[in-house]
């Protein structure tokens, strides 16, 4: 009789033993399942991130002086721009700004007539000597491109940099438009035109800002 009960025993011993093993080996195969399903997320976000960055456009403007135009370039060489639009603060009283599908390019004899005027409000002439001044312009560029045969619509802060020398002996100031830099990317659902200003106060109250 002990014998059998010592038997059972055994035997209820190894079934508890046998169901703890399972129970550990279940809870190590959920452990590795919700790695898994986290390591295969992130890479799935990383391939989507990275496929996303280049189908978004940064453009770079270099400066044509013997044509006097702004010439946009995309730093990824698989991003076609197609046209543009360039909008500027109310500040300054210029038109929006069109850059054409033929040769990409922003004529700036408008803008630099509005900055003459701009920086002769803005500084008070020193007859001892001539002023140079290193200012900055932020507008909004909205464009129309081709990434990856597809066709996207993007829109971004930019800033059109230039140098202001004010001559003392009065006459009219001469600018010197260096080229265009990137800043941010801006959702489209925002209005360029709200979203240009707001930038536009964000830099004059800051103290990096270079303008008056």
């Amino acid at each position: 009789m002990r014998k059998k009960f010592k038997k059972n025993f055994n035997q209820k011993q190894d079934t508890k033993s046998f169901e703890k093993m399972a129970i550990l080996i279940s809870i190590l195969a959920l452990i590795i399942s919700i790695f898994a399903f986290f390591t295969d997320s992130q890479t799935l976000r990383l391939a989507f991130s990275q496929d996303n960055e280049r189908k978004t456009p940064v453009w770079v403007g270099k400066y044509n002086i013997e044509n006097e135009e702004i010439v946009f370039e995309s730093t990824n060489p698989e991003i076609i721009l197609q046209m543009a639009n360039i909008y500027f603060p109310s500040k300054f009283n210029l038109p929006k700004g069109y850059v054409s599908p033929g040769n990409h390019a922003y004529p700036t004899s408008i803008l630099k007539t509005e900055l003459i005027e701009y920086v002769r409000e803005g500084y008070e002439v020193s007859e001892d000597s001539n002023q140079v001044a290193y200012e900055i312009i932020p507008v909004i560029i909205t464009s129309n491109y081709v990434a990856q045969g597809n066709l996207f619509n993007h829109q971004a802060i930019y800033h059109i940099h230039y140098i202001a020398t004010i001559p003392g002996d009065g006459s009219e100031p001469i600018i010197d438009i260096d080229g265009l830099t990137f800043d941010s990317h801006v959702d489209m659902k925002f209005d360029p035109s709200i979203k240009v200003d707001e930038h536009w106060d964000f830099l004059v109250d800051s103290d990096e800002f270079l303008a008056r």
